[in-house]
């Protein structure tokens, strides 16, 4: 469902900000939000989840580090007329 709310736009130091109402702020499920100038608005998405530091090596430990024939296609970019210097 839907729904439109209207709100202030206030001052806050040099910036500017808005209050969101607690309906809709509960509803993000999220601190942290994406803002997009669109050509009809102001859109407002959650953030994608970023694993702290602390579970990289976790995550790492858990990537294919076998041979990939994929890569090989990236050797074509040495010769692609861009030579350096």
């Amino acid at each position: 469902m839907q729904k439109t709310y209207r709100v202030r736009i206030t001052q806050i130091g040099a910036s500017k900000a808005i209050r969101l109402p607690k309906e809709l702020a509960s509803s993000l499920s999220t601190t942290e939000v994406i803002l997009e100038q669109t050509v009809d608005g102001i859109l407002m998405k959650p953030a994608p989840v970023i694993s702290p530091l602390s579970q990289w090596a976790a995550i790492f430990a858990r990537a294919d580090t076998g041979a990939n024939p994929e890569f090989n296609d990236w050797n074509i970019t040495l010769h692609d007329g861009l030579e350096e210097g």
